[in-house]
């Protein structure tokens, strides 16, 4: 049922003035006309959609235009209206409302959707479409909060969309919608939208955890019940006036502390918490003696978020304490204005008819601004700005202090080098050194929250190194770092990149190099293939890093003319006489050599040999699967022998599986971490279920102890949970 213009009119009053419903009306009707005969994929009208989504809007007591660019936000996009005339319309703050929320224009692909180009597309436009959003709502934080609204209501009807596309539109959420709404403060959202997003997600685990808190409910409502009885008993007695009410937590805030800390649902205790609200901040601390005199507090539970606020502004008083039968019982308490931004967030501090110029909110949203300004002129690709937007502003944080009390979020895991740009690219480049909580401490140490941070900088500073890219967290640090290792290391990027272009070009035969061309030529037609006129700017871009190289590998096998991998430089012309050379057989020359593809030995492994009937000697580790077989059967078969000392210039083939904690950039963290060790990748597959990924890699690798260093280097990645080296069972031949 399509709700009338006097009926939604009706529902929105409380948030507006009668004098605003003139445009609210305007912008109803025009929204109506233009969605006229359009379907949603449930069958129902297309306009209850914008309807509701101004309804969402309006309860955040967000302003006018907003409500009408709500009501607007899809007819550029679905209608074809041109947004020139909805600024005619409606002037130009809804206008770039509904521009900043609108999609870009779908592209068009001549291969069909499942092809890997076609996929491959629909990416980059999904990503360009993401891009558009952030910048836009680095003009006008409203952006984002139609936007919210708007993916609210597309979960609460997403059970009318395919599997797959429920999963895809819920996983984004939690990795960038939600996330999103926190920093901007906004619980009332964000606790819905990741219930709906959970839902679809994990419905089993969703379903059981309902089913166990419902259950848990009564028993826990008798004890808040208590709790609030007691408490307002006090307060009235100490004639404090507060409103007391139980709150209980959503079911994905539940399930992500049991998958946090392996916890059962049995285990987990503090399922309600209990939220004071007073008039005043005095009250607050008044109401927190109360509450530790009645019950015993747990000492490390206690935050003071009122003299220290979040970087989104929230305020209030946390304490844990053992409550009713000795369970752990959380205490919020606030004022009444806290409250409101606790709930509301950023649309707290917009009034009905203009936006309020509230220091709190230009502090609170300044670096979102001034982030998104800089890297949408810096960074090119639409991809690479989305992972480093998630990566800086929207996975874990932890909130830091300079010394005057300025307070600013960082990732998890952001060091002094971090904070230093965050202030000001000049402090990163000239900083010397930091000191946390008044001790000096190392650039690369860890910031915790409450730290206070103070930079020290010296104008003579020799300014970044290559090792500072290691040590920061954040892409906007990096990005600085690179910027300037650019443009004043030019003299040592050029001799860097011409060290690893002659490493590099070590892993190639000579043969198959381009005869009949000196080493200088060779390199300036590489240079040309990678678009650059001078060898100097080449050389300086490949030391930069500005060109990786597993690309760099195909360039030099497209220059070369090579159609095959290349094969490690040996003597020897046939890869079986190149075997032959790595591997000695006891008392016996001039034997076919083969490695087993079971076991994949490499060098440095413990080998046996079998012989096969036509086929040579198969070399196997001896712990192949296969061993204990081939003994048994055919003892007089197998053979002792040695990898060849004086043969150490071979490369071959070893597969690896990395288990690890989903996350977003996980891939790209691992690929970095192989590309360092100038390790080629062969293929790479990465899959995941539910929050755990798996990512398999082939290996072109020089001997076992290259690929124990390797384990060893991806192990220190925190989400990794285990690496292991694959083997595969096959049939024994001959």
């Amino acid at each position: 049922m399509i709700p009338t213009i006097d009926e939604f009119l009706e529902e929105i009053k409380r948030d507006h003035e009668a004098e605003d419903f003139a445009v609210i009306r305007k912008a109803y009707d025009y929204a109506f006309k233009a969605h006229e005969g359009q379907k949603r994929r449930s069958g129902e009208p297309f306009i209850i959609h914008p309807i509701e989504t101004a309804k969402i809007v309006s309860s955040l007591e967000l302003d006018t235009p907003t409500v009408c660019a709500a009501l607007l936000h899809d007819v550029v996009e679905d209608c074809s209206i041109p947004i020139r005339e909805i600024e005619k319309e409606f002037g130009a703050e809804v206008a770039l409302i509904v521009d900043g929320v609108t999609k870009l224009t779908s592209i068009t692909l001549r291969q069909e959707d499942s092809k890997p180009d076609a996929r491959l597309a629909k990416e980059e436009e999904h990503f360009e479409n993401l891009r558009r959003i952030f910048v836009a709502m680095a003009k006008d934080i409203r952006v984002i909060l139609v936007k919210l609204a708007d993916r609210l209501h597309n979960l609460r009807t997403l059970c009318n969309l395919s599997p797959d596309r429920q999963k895809f539109i819920a996983k984004e959420t939690l990795e960038i919608f939600t996330p999103l709404a926190h920093r901007l403060g906004i619980w009332q959202i964000k606790a819905e939208l990741e219930d709906l997003a959970f839902s679809y997600l994990e419905p089993e685990q969703y379903q059981e955890l309902f089913k166990q808190v419902s259950q848990r409910r009564a028993e826990r409502e008798k004890d808040i019940q208590t709790v609030v009885m007691t408490l307002n008993k006090r307060l009235e007695h100490s004639g404090i006036e507060a409103h007391i009410e139980g709150r209980p937590k959503h079911l994905y805030s539940i399930w992500q502390k049991m998958v946090r800390k392996g916890k059962s649902f049995g285990d987990i205790h503090d399922l309600t918490a209990v939220r004071v609200l007073v008039n005043n901040v005095e009250d607050c601390y008044a109401v927190l003696g109360i509450v530790h005199g009645l019950w015993l507090p747990i000492h490390d539970r206690i935050k003071d978020y009122i003299a220290k606020p979040k970087s989104n502004n929230y305020q209030s008083l946390h304490t844990t304490v053992y409550g009713p039968g000795g369970e752990p019982l959380e205490i919020q308490i606030r004022t009444w204005e806290m409250h409101r931004v606790a709930e509301y967030g950023v649309a707290a501090h917009w009034q009905y008819k203009h936006i309020a110029k509230d220091k709190n909110l230009e502090k609170m949203i300044a670096p979102w601004t001034k982030y998104l300004k800089e890297w949408q002129e810096e960074v090119k690709s639409a991809r690479e700005y989305v992972k480093a937007f998630k990566m800086d502003f929207l996975e874990s944080q932890v909130f830091v202090f300079t010394p005057k009390g300025d307070v600013f979020d960082l990732p998890s895991g952001s060091t002094p080098l971090d904070f230093a740009y965050r202030i000001h690219t000049g402090v990163g480049n000239q900083c010397i050194g930091a000191k946390v909580n008044g001790r000096m401490v190392q650039i690369d140490h860890h910031l915790q929250n409450g730290d206070i941070v103070e930079i020290m900088t010296s104008k003579t500073s020799p300014g970044p190194n290559w090792d500072w890219l290691k040590i920061c967290k954040t892409s906007s640090a990096k990005h600085k770092i690179r910027i300037w290792l650019k443009k004043e290391k030019r003299e040592e990027n050029i001799l860097r990149g011409k060290e690893m272009l002659d490493k590099f070009l070590m892993k190639f035969r000579q043969e198959d190099l381009p005869s009949g061309k000196t080493k200088d030529e060779f390199i300036q037609q590489l240079a040309e293939m990678s678009n650059f006129t001078k060898i100097e700017d080449f050389l300086e871009a490949l030391g930069y890093g500005e060109i990786n190289l597993p690309s760099l590998s195909a360039k030099i096998k497209e220059c070369a003319g090579i159609l095959d991998k290349p094969v490690p430089a040996r003597k020897g012309k046939s890869k079986s006489s190149a075997s032959n050379q790595a591997v000695l057989v006891k008392g016996m020359d001039n034997l076919l050599i083969r490695f087993s593809k079971c076991c994949s030995p490499l060098p440095g492994d413990p080998i046996f040999g079998y012989v096969t009937i036509g086929k040579g000697v198969s070399i196997h580790q001896k712990s192949c699967p296969n061993m204990k077989v081939l003994q048994k059967a055919v003892p007089d078969r197998i053979l002792e022998v040695a990898w060849n000392p004086e043969f150490s210039s071979g490369v071959y083939e070893s597969e690896i599986v990395v288990e690890a904690w989903d996350k977003p950039g996980l891939l790209g963290e691992v690929m970095d971490k192989v590309y360092a060790e100038n390790i080629l990748t062969k293929t790479c597959q990465a899959s995941a279920k539910q929050d755990q990924a798996t990512i398999r890699l082939v290996l072109e690798i020089q001997n076992v102890g290259k690929l124990q260093q390797l384990i060893k280097i991806l192990s220190q990645i925190k989400e990794v949970i285990q690496i292991r080296r694959v083997t595969h069972i096959e049939k024994i031949e001959g």
